[in-house]
């Protein structure tokens, strides 16, 4: 079936004026956490995505991989009476905290630690069933390829970024909308101003 990019480019409602920083991203999804208000989620996923086409900092794509995971496993009904559960979203509120601390006390290092241990805590919460989780990785990575290619990205980058494939990422999307979407949206030397000094 191919995608309609109109309603697919909608979905991240993207806004060119603001930006959205990581440390803006973690702290809105701790808050989500912390609330309960999973479908936020879902909304940082997307604002992620959608500013760091437009050039801001490279770890978003991981924040946004995190958040639409983590939102796909905790929404699923088999978890929901689970005393693990509740365990598992402690341990990534801790996580958090530690990369909002990290970043306020300008150790970026240590954040992208805690942020990969939020992705080791997802991999392991179901042993059961890891093929699931996994699927959602593959799943959220080829979204977000899809997205940057449609953006302006080289079909080579966007798999580069995202680890998927070129096939993947032409089935998804349909071979000749995506095209045609992204050459009406902004030039790829307006879009890509503060990115492309990345693949040099």
């Amino acid at each position: 079936m191919v995608l309609c990019w109109e309603e697919y480019l909608n979905d991240f409602h993207l806004n060119e004026s603001m930006s959205y920083t990581v440390t803006e991203a973690l702290k809105e999804m701790l808050n989500a956490l912390m609330t309960n208000e999973l479908s936020e989620l879902r909304k940082i996923s997307d604002r992620c995505i959608s500013s760091f086409a437009l050039g801001e900092e490279k770890e978003l794509l991981d924040i946004a991989i995190t958040s639409y995971i983590l939102v796909k496993v905790l929404e699923k009904p088999r978890y929901w009476y689970k005393k693990v559960k509740r365990e598992f979203i402690e341990k990534v509120e801790e996580n958090l905290h530690n990369a909002i601390a990290s970043l306020e006390e300008n150790r970026p290092d240590d954040m992208r630690i805690y942020l990969n241990s939020i992705t080791e805590e997802l991999k392991a919460f179901d042993t059961e069933d890891r093929r699931y989780v996994q699927s959602l990785f593959n799943k959220a990575r080829l979204r977000i390829a899809s997205y940057l290619y449609a953006q302006g990205f080289s079909l080579g980058n966007a798999i580069a970024l995202t680890g998927t494939t070129k096939s993947a990422v032409m089935s998804y999307s349909g071979k000749t909308l995506m095209h045609d979407r992204a050459g009406k949206t902004k030039s790829i030397e307006e879009r890509l101003k503060h990115v492309r000094d990345m693949f040099r």
